[in-house]
């Protein structure tokens, strides 16, 4: 069988079909559409087979007016246009808060490895990450966070800030059970946002 990525988009469809809610996402085929969404900021990101969006700068954020996103609208699609990408603008409502990634890969040795750790664009160069092998139990759920800076920050909270630590621990054991079920080989899921009262997942890449 052959492994392929799914897109944005197919992937966040994917989860959802798997009882695993992300950030609501709309698509934008026109400039007309953005204008019923004013609960700014919002962000606009392309959904394709690019593996790494910020690289083609296909992803706009801080966007505080239909002004900003009327111009970020027109950006993506000179992206798409310039580099002969096949894909789709999509908005999400922007979200502040600590960003973590949860991933999946597939170890030679091992098998299946989930990853956790500080997310967003310093995920690979901070290295603050934690592995356990799938599948997992509640224990090792715990343990992912307490292994980690972020973890620890999420589980004991700081400055007065409590986070749904629960809430991540029972994603990292709904994706282990997927993870095995539906012979899931990496996953990507980068950023999650946390915030004092929920978790985010803003953008997702499933290779099945």
């Amino acid at each position: 069988m052959k492994l392929a990525w799914l897109n944005f988009l197919e992937s966040i469809c994917f989860l959802e079909e798997n009882n695993i809610i992300c950030h609501e996402t709309f698509i934008i085929n026109k400039k007309d559409q953005l204008k019923k969404h004013t609960d700014f900021p919002y962000v606009l990101k392309i959904s394709s087979d690019l593996l790494h969006k910020t690289e083609v700068n296909a992803v706009k954020t801080d966007l505080f007016s239909l002004k900003d996103l009327e111009k970020a609208f027109l950006d993506l699609n000179t992206v798409l246009k310039k580099n002969k990408i096949n894909g789709t603008v999509c908005l999400q409502k922007q979200i502040k808060g600590i960003e973590v990634i949860v991933g999946i890969t597939n170890d030679l040795q091992f098998g299946k490895v989930l990853l956790f750790g500080q997310g967003g664009i310093f995920a690979e160069k901070n290295k603050d990450n934690s592995l356990k092998v799938l599948p997992i139990t509640k224990k090792d759920a715990k343990d992912l966070l307490k292994k980690t800076i972020v973890g620890k920050i999420i589980s004991d909270g700081y400055r007065n800030k409590i986070y749904p630590k629960e809430k991540l621990e029972k994603l990292f054991l709904d994706l282990s059970v997927l993870a095995m079920k539906k012979n899931i080989q990496e996953l990507d899921l980068n950023p999650i946002i946390i915030t004092e009262k929920e978790i985010y997942i803003v953008d997702a890449r499933v290779k099945i």
